[in-house]
């Protein structure tokens, strides 16, 4: 199969990717409310001649399933999106002037257009156009959206392995690369540190332990440990820095007997969720040595939690780090089979943000990154995908998907 002919056919059915993304925007689907984007991308499937079905945590599961031997290829996406924040048309899905955002041409406006509603709608299109040019796959094409992203939930991915029973041979997860190929990132451990103390009045303090005033030590030692943190010779350096705290009783005149601090680790694989519990709770064991009246506990930071479809599971924001081996054989076939679409060599890169690649990988399964959009979009006001970019994206998937499952002569 010509890649100039799926670019051709790709093309051709333009409006249909870029109106699939604009229904897909249009469906608020915020983590642990993906109902009605799930069901649209149900029918979606269906409609483009996909066998598909919605597992019991959630996830939509889409088949394109094929007459040989060949490989089995799973896409990844996943359907929850942040909250709109300052966005003022949140859901539109407009089509908008590029210029405005320093983006060639135009571009689809709205929250999860790039994070990732366009990677899902080139994926779907992927498969169609492959049905549409009638090409018999020997092996599997497997595209899938899953719950529970924005929350670090570990639930959407690994559920598609552990209980549904996938074993693809290859996986594509589609967060945003500006068309490049990601290789890998940095993954993230959120743990909670508390302090305790004594409650008093105000007005007299010194009857109290201020629990606040101990736990500045530990903001002291985290901002001083932060730079000797190890790092890893290509997914960097890892670091950790406190984002949020609390008190309690979180009262004007009451000398606080409680405080927690919650802090994002970002981790390699030289630098273990493990290890980051371990060396927190080191810091705090040294506080308590040089303070008697120092008392503390460090555990990671946990909550239940309901998809959903109603399936209840323990939320524990822990994400691995991932990463791929640049000759690995699927990082190979990827890098080729998606340049003859780009008309480029396609560049390899490591993605700034935490993603749920691992949960592939560690399971044994190659992994790349590929999907449309740029990283400065995501999480933004001015979240945008380019519409170029967005067909080319397409391209890309329904080439790999001729290339690695194969092609019956």
């Amino acid at each position: 199969m010509s890649s100039r002919q799926i670019a051709k056919a790709a093309e051709e059915k333009k409006d249909d990717i870029v109106n699939l993304l604009k229904r897909l925007i249009a469906t608020p689907s915020l983590t642990g409310q993906e109902g009605d984007v799930a069901r649209l991308l149900k029918q979606e499937m269906i409609t483009e001649g996909f066998d598909a079905t919605i597992d019991q945590v959630g996830n939509v599961v889409g088949i394109i399933k094929g007459k040989g031997d060949g490989r089995t290829l799973l896409y990844n996406g996943h359907m929850d999106h942040v909250p709109p924040g300052n966005m003022l048309t949140p859901y539109s899905a407009e089509i908008r002037d590029g210029d405005v955002y320093d983006v060639r041409g135009r571009v689809v406006y709205g929250r999860g257009a790039s994070d990732m509603k366009g990677a899902l709608a080139a994926m779907i299109m992927a498969g169609s156009i492959l049905k549409e040019l009638d090409l018999t796959l020997k092996g599997t094409l497997i595209v899938t959206g899953t719950v529970f992203e924005e929350e670090l939930g570990n639930i959407g991915p690994p559920s598609l392995i552990d209980v549904d029973g996938f074993r693809p041979d290859a996986a594509v997860v589609g967060e945003c690369t500006n068309l490049d190929l990601a290789l890998g990132n940095r993954g993230v451990a959120r743990t909670r540190v508390t302090t305790f103390g004594k409650s008093s009045h105000a007005s007299v303090p010194e009857r109290g332990i201020n629990a606040l005033y101990k736990m500045t030590k530990v903001l002291d030692r985290i901002q001083e440990t932060n730079r000797m943190l190890p790092s890893h010779p290509v997914l960097g350096k890892a670091s950790w820095v406190v984002c949020k705290m609390e008190v309690t009783p979180n009262v004007v005149n009451i000398v606080p007997e409680r405080c927690e601090a919650v802090v994002d680790t970002r981790i390699i694989p030289n630098f273990t969720p493990e290890m980051v519990m371990d060396e927190q709770r080191k810091l705090v064991e040294a506080l308590e040595q040089q303070d008697h009246e120092f008392k503390a506990k460090v555990d990671f930071l946990e909550r239940d939690a309901e998809t959903w479809t109603g399936y209840k599971f323990k939320l524990r924001p822990v994400v691995p780090s991932f990463y791929i081996q640049p000759d690995n054989w699927f990082a190979q076939a990827a890098t080729k089979s998606i340049s003859s679409v780009l008309g480029k060599q396609a560049k390899q890169k490591i993605w700034g943000f935490t993603t749920e690649s691992y949960c592939f990988a560690e399971r044994g399964i190659p992994t790349i990154g590929f999907g449309p959009g740029e990283e400065r979009f995501t999480h933004s006001e001015k979240e945008v995908v380019s519409v170029e970019d967005l067909i080319m994206a397409t391209k890309g998937y329904a080439m790999l998907a001729a290339v690695i499952c194969g092609l019956e002569s």
